[in-house]
């Protein structure tokens, strides 16, 4: 059974016409992947802003919101007051 396939790759042209065929599934992929974001973006334009919150851990815990990409600082929970 594979020999019919390897008899089939073997040959220059068959090989030629797959990389052919399959640079343009690539291609019409990728054109379909940008139609479909340009045509449904992920909120309208001119709505609303998406709105920030805040997360917040006590005792030495660690809180991430969910869509954070600045820097986490993780550091020991502060000492108690000196009386």
């Amino acid at each position: 059974m594979f020999r019919r396939y390897w008899s089939f790759f073997r040959r220059k042209q068959n090989r030629e016409i797959l990389s052919w065929l399959g640079g343009g599934v690539v291609v019409a992929a990728g054109g379909l992947w940008v139609l479909v974001t340009w045509l449904f973006p992920d909120r309208p334009p001119g709505g609303p802003a998406p709105s920030t919150s805040q997360a917040e851990a006590g005792a030495g815990g660690v809180a991430v919101g969910r869509d954070n990409s600045g820097t986490i600082t993780v550091s020991p929970p502060p000492a108690p007051p000196a009386e």
